[in-house]
């Protein structure tokens, strides 16, 4: 079961961020591209840090042509109009908080697994018994 989870669970992260991107209704352009990012950041690190072996390498490749695909048709759908002041304040306080914190999250955790924090490690040295032969 658990197996499972891990071989599918990137997939289905990604094609829930593609699918949110897709389906979404955004009010401006702002509110457009904080969901790319925030969906973006998602397939990234799913594609980077997936255990692809279980499912298959090449689904990877397919979520990213997927994720292009909605991206494209997700901004022939936005609103090509002006939003006022009181329109932008409840845009930043409340559409935008979501995306916004999914992009720092997802983010920081794909500099995380690109940049590791290496610590010199002392290597064990150990003699093989067998060495030239003789115990």
């Amino acid at each position: 079961m658990t197996v499972h989870v891990l071989a599918w669970g990137p997939f289905a992260l990604s094609a829930v961020a593609t699918l949110w991107l897709y389906r979404g209704l955004p009010e401006s352009r702002s509110e457009w591209i904080a969901h790319l990012l925030a969906s973006g950041s998602i397939v990234t690190l799913s594609f980077l840090a997936g255990p692809w072996a279980l499912t298959s390498v090449y689904l990877r490749y397919l979520l990213l042509g997927l994720f292009a695909a909605a991206a494209i048709y997700s901004s022939r759908k936005l609103k090509r109009g002006r939003t006022s002041s009181v329109d932008r304040l409840k845009l930043w306080k409340g559409r935008l908080l979501v995306p916004g914190c999914l992009v720092l999250v997802f983010s920081s955790l794909t500099v995380w697994i690109i940049f590791p924090v290496s610590r010199k490690q002392t290597i064990l040295e150990c003699t093989f018994p067998l060495r030239d032969g003789v115990y």
